[in-house]
């Protein structure tokens, strides 16, 4: 893959966590890869996991050229008062 559009990928994805977060301020957001070859049934647990566990929830999905998934998860900010 060339250099300039893994960049550009890059500056997109860098792009839309900002404007997300201009929208939507409390949230915070994690991103999980998951490589080529990995089973739906392997990715769901893993999703699940994190769902139940971190009380993440799927914000969006990418499916890039070479077969990797990229998932954008994010759960709500909670203030707690001193």
């Amino acid at each position: 893959m060339p250099a300039h559009s893994l960049e550009a990928r890059r500056a997109a994805d860098l792009h839309y966590l900002k404007a997300r977060r201009k929208r939507e301020p409390h949230y915070e957001y994690r991103t999980v890869v998951v490589p080529r070859g990995t089973s739906k049934t392997q990715t769901r647990a893993l999703l699940v996991q994190e769902a139940e566990v971190g009380k993440w929830e799927l914000a969006r999905t990418v499916i890039y050229e070479g077969g990797t998934t990229k998932y954008w998860l994010r759960r709500r900010i909670i203030a707690v008062g001193v």
